[in-house]
Order: structure tokens, then sequence, then C-alpha cells
């Protein structure tokens, strides 16, 4: 590696095989790929490809080709998943990520996200592990992956499995508020329901306000997405209620917490005011959006104070076009 121009693969190199080998896994945790057979990182079939995977990821840096770093160090990461050293491998996919980014491909994105998403899983980071898979998903689905959008879609099952076994609740309420969501995004509005009414009932036995808060926004969506409007709105208006108690809360906190909190229920009582005026009641559509206009005014955003002015009219508009003229009265 020296000869050929590579001093910088070398050291990392000797680094990594001249380091404590990693603990084995966990014994309350079962790797599926554990039967195939034990892979050391100083056997030949690993060792060889890892340097020159090292001296790729040099080059590549060195003639800012991202697309070659982000391969090697991808596969440099799979390798250490290979040899069930997670943490190694999390690093280097991490800076697979990176270059990723700076490649500008979406494609790449979505799968360094995926290999995320697995090795969190075998480092049973559920938390973890559920957000890298949402963000593959969200980026498969702009790109048409939808094969690995269906397999990021079990792997997400076994991150629910994994945090129920761990007995985090925690992690198990969040999993399934991350399932619900993308069982809405495949047009699986039952599955959907069960997901998040699970989350809802968790969230109310430990006073998460803030998670009630999404679950009930999240229960909305799905029943506006069937065309259920009476039962988005009846959630969307649970939904405010928590967002105003939690700002209530908090407006003795920091001026940024109840700002946050302000705003999102800013952005509730619009969102009630566009159902209601789907749904056919502009008056109550109106007031909805005048609260809107009013909390915009008071987060001083001009952006939402516009929004809400062209709500209000095109409601007003409505209701003109809909009021029935009187007959005229007879002497």
């Amino acid at each position: 590696m020296l000869v050929n121009g590579h001093p910088k693969a070398f050291i990392e190199l000797f680094e990594l095989t001249h380091q404590p080998q990693p603990p084995p896994p966990s014994p309350d945790y079962v790797d599926p790929l554990s039967l195939i057979g034990e892979k050391q990182l100083t056997d030949p079939e690993s060792l060889y490809p890892l340097a020159q995977h090292l001296e790729d990821a040099e080059m590549g840096e060195r003639t800012g080709d991202h697309k070659k770093v982000y391969d090697a160090y991808v596969m440099i990461g799979r390798l250490f998943e290979d040899i069930k050293d997670f943490t190694q491998a999390m690093f280097y996919l991490m800076r697979g990520l990176a270059a990723a980014d700076k490649s500008g491909e979406q494609a790449y994105v979505a799968e360094v996200n995926f290999y995320l998403g697995r090795v969190a899983w075998k480092l049973l980071d559920s938390a973890e592990s559920i957000k890298r898979y949402e963000l593959f998903i969200a980026i498969a689905k702009g790109l048409g992956d939808e094969e690995g959008i269906i397999q990021a879609a079990g792997n997400l099952l076994e991150a629910v499995k994994s945090a129920i076994v761990a007995k985090n609740k925690v992690g198990e309420g969040e999993a399934k508020y991350q399932l619900g969501k993308l069982h809405s995004r495949l047009h699986h509005p039952d599955i959907a329901l069960s997901y998040q009414t699970d989350y809802l009932n968790f969230c109310c036995s430990v006073n998460d306000q803030v998670g009630e808060g999404k679950a009930h926004a999240a229960m909305a969506e799905v029943y506006e997405l069937i065309g259920k409007h009476e039962d988005a709105i009846v959630h969307m208006e649970s939904y405010l209620k928590v967002a105003e108690d939690t700002n209530l809360t908090t407006k003795r906190s920091t001026r940024l917490t109840s700002h946050i909190y302000l705003s999102t229920q800013a952005k509730a009582a619009c969102k009630i005011g566009m159902l209601y005026q789907r749904h056919g009641d502009v008056q109550l559509a109106k007031k909805h959006f005048e609260d809107f206009f009013e909390m915009a005014r008071e987060l001083k955003d001009v952006k939402m104070q516009a929004v809400a002015r062209i709500n209000i009219g095109v409601v007003c508009s409505m209701a003109k076009v809909n009021a029935k003229p009187t007959s005229p009265k007879s002497k």
C-alpha cells in the first residue's frame, strides 16, 4: 500500500488490525446470520478486500470522486457487518452517507440508509433503525423502488420486535407510530389506524402529551386519506386541544419552546379549517382560519399570515356563493 502511494489507507488498515476484537453479541439477541459461520477481520477473504477498499477511498478523496468514496466506504461497512463488528460497520456506513450526500445521488443516500437501519437493528438500537428505514422509504418512494420499500417494511417489523424483547416501552411506542405512518403511505389504512391507536393508548398511559398529539394528527391524515372527513376533524380537534394544553404548560418555560408549540397549534388550526372547508362547513372553517391568522400574528410569521388571509377570503367567497337569495316579500 505504501509502495502504491496510499499512506492514509495503510495507517488506517494497521489501526484496524491492531485493536481488540468486538465482544460477542448479547445472549438475548440472535443474529439470523450467526449460523452461517464466523468470519474474522484477519482472514484473507476479509483483509484483502478491506485493504483494496481503503485504497479506493483514499484515491476517491484525492480526486473528488464521491461515487468511488461512497462505494469504498459502503463495502467496508458491509464487510464489518459480516464479521459482526457492528460499531465499526456503523462508522464506515456513516462515512458512506457523507459521500452520498456530496454526490447528490438520492439512490446512494437511500441505499446507505437501508444498510444503516439494518446495522442499527443489530446494535439493538430500535429508534435509530426505525429512523434510517423511514429515511430510506421516503426516498425509495420517489425513486419507485417498491421492492426495497417492502423489504424495509419487513425490517421495521423486526425493529418493533427488538423493542418489545428489550422491554423498551418508549422505543416500542415510537416504532408503532412509525409503522403506522409507513402503512399510511403504503395505503393500508386499517393497519395504520391499528398501530396509531396502540401508540395513542401508550402515550395516554404515560401522560406523553406530545405523543398524543402526534397520534391524533397521524390518525386524522389516515381518515382524510380514505375520505372520512368527520373522523379526521375529530382527531384534528383533539390534536389542537393537546397543542393548546402543551403550549399553556410551556409558557413558563423558554420563549423558544413556547414559540414552537404555538407554531404547531397554528398549523393545526389551519389544517382543521381546511378539513371543515372540504366538509362544506364554511362557518367553522372561517373560525379556524381566523384563529390561525391571530396565532400567525402573535408569531410575527408573515408567510402564515398571508396563507390565513387567502384561506379566509376563499371561505368567505364560498359562503356568498352558497347563500340562498331571499324571496321578495309580498306587499
